[in-house]
C-alpha cells in the first residue's frame, strides 16, 4: 500500500519516481486518477484543491495523465484516431453536440495532430486497433500534451517502444515541461527517469524514502534507500 506519498511538483520540472515495482507504480498513477479520501491527505495543483474531484473536473483544471497500459485506460482500440483525440474534450462542446458533433471539426484537428506528432501511416479515421505501440502513444501524447495542460503524469512513457519512438515520445515531454507545465515522471527504468528528470524521489514500501537533485544521484543512494537505510 501507499503510506506516505507525499511531495511538491514545480513548474517547468520533471520529478521522476524510482524504485517503484510494478503493483506500487500502478498504484501511485492511479492516485492522481481516483477521489481521495478527506483523511488520506490532499492533492492540490496550481492552489485548487482537486482531491475529490471527478476525472473531468481535474482535466479541467489541468491535469493530464499517459497512463501504464495505452489500450487499457488510454485509447479505445476500436475507435478511431479522430475519436480517440476527442474523448477528453467532446463533453466540453469542442466539437459541437450534445447530439450533434461536427465530423469535419473532428478530422481536421485529427489531421493536425498526425502532421504534428509524426504519427506514421495513419489517416484520422484509421482505428486505434491498427496502429503500432509508438504510433498509438504518439495518439495519446497529442490528446493529453494540449494547450490546457499544468501537470501531466507520465506513468511508463516509452515502455515498450523502439529507440527511435521512446526518444520521440521523451523529447514532446520535454518540451512540454519547457513551455511551462510540470510532469511527476513514474517508471520502473531507472534510464528512463535519471534522462528526463531534474529530481528523483526513490519508493520504497509505498513512500518516498528521499529525493534528490538529478545530478547528485548515485546508485549507492538509491539502492541504500530501497534497502531501508535512510
Amino acid at each position: 500500500s501507499l503510506n506516505d506519498l507525499g511531495f511538491e511538483l514545480h513548474v517547468g520540472e520533471i520529478l521522476g519516481i524510482a524504485g517503484a515495482g510494478t503493483v506500487e507504480s500502478e498504484k501511485a498513477g492511479n492516485e492522481f486518477l481516483l477521489p481521495v479520501s478527506a483523511d488520506a491527505g490532499a492533492i492540490v495543483l496550481d492552489g485548487q484543491d482537486i482531491s475529490t474531484a471527478k476525472p473531468d473536473q481535474r482535466r479541467e483544471a489541468g491535469l493530464r495523465v499517459i497512463p501504464s497500459d495505452r489500450f487499457d485506460s488510454g485509447l479505445i482500440r476500436e475507435l478511431s484516431i479522430a475519436d480517440n483525440l476527442a474523448l477528453t474534450t467532446v463533453a466540453s462542446g469542442s466539437f459541437g453536440g450534445p447530439f450533434l458533433l461536427s465530423r469535419r471539426a473532428m478530422r481536421e484537428k485529427a489531421a493536425e495532430a498526425i502532421d504534428a506528432f509524426d504519427i506514421r501511416g495513419a489517416t484520422p479515421e484509421r482505428p486505434a486497433s491498427l496502429l503500432s505501440g509508438g504510433n498509438a502513444q504518439k495518439v495519446l501524447l497529442a490528446r493529453e500534451l494540449d494547450h490546457g495542460l499544468k501537470v501531466l503524469i507520465a506513468h511508463s512513457p516509452s515502455r515498450g517502444l523502439d529507440m527511435k519512438a521512446a526518444e520521440f515520445v521523451r523529447s514532446a515531454i520535454r518540451r512540454a515541461v519547457e513551455a511551462g507545465a510540470a510532469c511527476l515522471l513514474i517508471s520502473e527504468d531507472l534510464q528512463e527517469v535519471m534522462s528526463l528528470s531534474h529530481r528523483v524521489a526513490v519508493m520504497n514500501r509505498g513512500r518516498i524514502a528521499g529525493c534528490r537533485q538529478t545530478g547528485d544521484v548515485t546508485p549507492e543512494w538509491i539502492g541504500g534507500l530501497l534497502a531501508g537505510h535512510a
